[in-house]
């Protein structure tokens, strides 16, 4: 079965928390990857002539012994200068990370890869609300996002308590579920 595009992106809209998956489409002869929203689950991508990696972990590119990686000097000069690498770099020139709400699609037929965003911040409508009623919404919407953690019961979570109200408040909802061991630097 193709892939209906509109209900792909119908899905990935309410699928919450980190992934990346891969879908294959053998009518089309393509392969498809997906990102999460906001790009936590790191994806990175190796392209040449011959050979086209997806990996989780840049080490795994390493194993390849065709492969030549040379340092990203813009990359560095980016950490640097910013405190951290910019969008889509990596410390490498060959390897880049994928981008946040993305449909990468490999094309097997001709190695042509493109990028489609399923999601972006421009969909976030802007909606005019009483303050008492965004301070509620987000209230309700904070201790949902904890409470509703699919973690296996017997967790311990470890919160780093910064001092700001946001690690106590997410301490508080936490250990009202899990087993916590709180620390502060």
């Amino acid at each position: 079965n193709e892939i209906n595009k509109k209900e792909l992106n119908r899905i990935l809209r309410k699928i919450n928390g980190t992934y990346c998956c891969i879908l294959f489409n053998p009518m089309l002869n393509q392969v498809h990857f997906v990102t999460d929203f906001l790009g936590f689950f790191p994806a990175y991508l190796y392209q040449d002539d011959e050979l086209t990696i997806i990996s989780s972990e840049i080490k795994f590119f390493k194993l390849f012994d065709n492969i030549n990686l040379g340092l990203d000097q813009e990359a560095i000069y980016s950490y640097l200068h910013n405190g951290h690498l910019m969008l889509g770099q990596t410390w490498y020139q060959e390897i880049k990370r994928t981008r946040p709400a993305s449909i990468y699609t490999l094309n097997l037929n001709n190695g042509s890869i493109k990028n489609e965003y399923y999601w972006t911040w421009a969909d976030v409508r802007k909606r005019k609300l009483p303050k008492e009623e965004i301070i509620e919404t987000y209230a309700k919407l904070f201790t949902k996002g904890i409470e509703e953690l699919n973690l296996p019961s017997k967790t311990r979570i470890a919160i780093s308590l910064s001092g700001g109200l946001d690690s106590r408040w997410i301490a508080q909802i936490a250990s009202k579920k899990f087993d916590i061991d709180a620390f502060t630097f």
